[in-house]
């Protein structure tokens, strides 16, 4: 019976181990190469990338998804080590978004922020050249934004576009949709075998008590 009740043990912990968030579909990271992107960007510091410059009225198609799939899109970033995200006179802190649509754009500097056909945005940061020590022009100061997408349902096109600063352009690095994370059903059965050792346990003991 001791053998019984330390199997079912065993058999407990491998179920459990069901419980730990899964993903139900994998981190997507988009080939900036086929969406547009290009290789002139080696004396920003990305030599033989290709990548996204984003200017005033700059609209890229993503491609067409299931955001419902996803609970953000991470983008990283780089800008001119000057970069202020909020300058005097701009209505709105410079953002990277995304739309449904390729119009209207959320605007730039002196123009009013225009959240139609919105999917989400994320604020861009100041400039810090001392946030990557081993780059040599832009890429000293490459950082993230992340877009949540944790309430959003749409399924589409999908166009990234900026709310650019004064004067300043925003280099795109990479782009990461990253996957919900959910709990399988099997985790039940976890519970399940709980129940069994339980009841296994109670049984021993009360033979032992005779």
């Amino acid at each position: 019976m001791r053998k019984l009740i330390v199997f079912m043990l065993v058999m407990v912990v491998v179920l459990s181990m069901t419980l730990i968030p899964s993903s139900a579909e994998d981190d997507l990271v988009i080939d900036l190469g086929a969406i547009g992107g290009v290789e002139d960007y080696g004396p920003h510091g990305y030599p033989d990338q290709k990548l996204l410059m984003f200017g005033y009225e700059t609209v890229v198609k993503l491609g067409n998804f299931d955001l419902s799939k996803y609970d953000a899109m991470e983008i990283t970033y780089a800008t001119d080590l000057r970069f202020q995200a909020m300058k005097e006179g701009m209505k709105h802190v410079a953002i990277l978004g995304i739309k449904s649509a390729d119009s209207p754009i959320f605007g730039y500097t002196d123009l009013d922020f225009n959240e139609e056909n919105s999917l989400g945005w994320a604020p861009l940061t100041d400039a810090d050249p001392e946030a990557n020590p081993d780059g040599v022009n832009w890429d000293k100061g490459e950082r993230k934004c992340v877009i949540d997408l944790s309430e959003q349902n749409y399924s589409g096109d999908v166009y990234l576009m900026c709310y650019n600063s004064t004067g300043n352009e925003t280099l795109v690095v990479g782009i990461k949709l990253i996957a919900k994370q959910e709990n399988p059903a099997t985790g039940d059965i976890g519970i399940v075998g709980m129940a069994i050792v339980s009841t296994f346990a109670t049984t021993l003991a009360k033979k032992k008590g005779r």
